[in-house]
């Protein structure tokens, strides 16, 4: 049977999608960098990265005061500054890394406005993937969370600022879309590079608007009707993007909390997974104004597990 015209942009977007050869990675000489370093050495042979891009974006050529009295030990005083930065950077990413052969690796160190220059930088380099801290906290650099998923045009992992658990299970939200089917695809390429990881689909059952004027419509008898539903869109869902045999763990649940976001984040916090992988929108302006971006929320609300968004 011939390839429908959407599944044809799908498989051509999923086959991009994985070439994530060059990969910038954003830091900030935080404690978060350690994390950001010790996922990163985890994903680049699963993920097939070829080109390493460090980047360290400072307002100005000063010294830097979020580093302790140690870091300037290191070099001689007339150093200059971003020198001095660029070697710290660089003996950190060795230490983390190691020698990979294969591996093109460079630690920039740039001056100017945080995100403007992260932005320029992954169009100068033509990145595919851009890894960055996700902290509890902003500390006012712009590059939050929200921002990024909203502006940057490539597939963006978002690190927090400790690393609970290693990529033993992956998490994937879907709502059958397109873009769901892309991000269950990529989890599970990875998984199988990872090896024995499994991943989860995880779908989340909306409530008809009708259970919140009206109470009697909660039946269990009603309640299953819409599981059965639910499995059966799925099953549809796993045939049309041709994913029925491969190994998933397909969850539903309701959403009795009336947020997509909280209930992902509290089924990784209790099922310790190591990885979330979800789809994002496009950057029209229609698409930030539609109620509400499930993939901003668990951005803004989820900070305690890594989070890949998938374009």
């Amino acid at each position: 049977m011939a390839k429908s015209y959407r599944q044809e942009v799908y498989h051509y977007n999923i086959n991009i999608m994985n070439k994530l050869l060059r990969t910038l990675i954003a830091l900030d000489l935080s404690d978060t960098d350690k994390a950001i370093l010790q996922l990163t050495a985890q994903l680049i042979e699963p993920l097939g990265i070829g080109n390493l891009y460090v980047l360290h974006v400072m307002p100005d050529f000063t010294a830097p005061k979020q580093v302790d009295a140690e870091f300037h030990k290191l070099f001689s005083p007339n150093y200059p500054v971003d020198e001095k930065v660029k070697d710290k950077l660089s003996l950190d990413v060795q230490e983390a890394l190691g020698k990979i052969p294969y591996l093109e690796l460079s630690v920039d160190v740039v001056e100017g406005k945080p995100f403007e220059r992260l932005l320029h930088w992954l169009e100068v380099k033509q990145i595919d993937l851009l890894v960055l801290g996700h902290k509890q906290q902003s500390l006012g650099s712009g590059i939050t969370g929200k921002r990024t998923a909203r502006h940057t045009p490539v597939n963006v992992l978002y690190v927090p600022e400790h690393i609970e658990n290693p990529i033993s299970n992956i998490l994937v939200p879907i709502d059958f879309s397109e873009r769901s089917a892309r991000s269950l695809e990529q989890a599970l390429k990875l998984a199988k590079e990872l090896g024995t990881t499994p991943v989860t689909a995880l779908h989340i059952i909306d409530q008809p608007s009708a259970i919140f004027y009206d109470p009697s419509w909660e039946t269990s008898a009603f309640k299953q009707v819409l599981q059965d539903a639910a499995r059966e869109s799925y099953q549809r869902f796993i045939t049309t993007y041709k994913l029925g045999e491969k190994p998933i763990n397909p969850i539903f649940i309701e959403n009795e909390m009336n947020s997509f976001s909280k209930h992902i984040r509290q089924y990784a916090l209790e099922n310790k997974s190591g990885l979330i992988i979800i789809g994002a929108k496009g950057h029209t302006a229609l698409n930030n104004l539609l109620f509400g971006s499930v993939t901003e929320s668990l951005l803004e609300r989820c900070k305690e597990v890594p989070i890949l968004v998938v374009r």
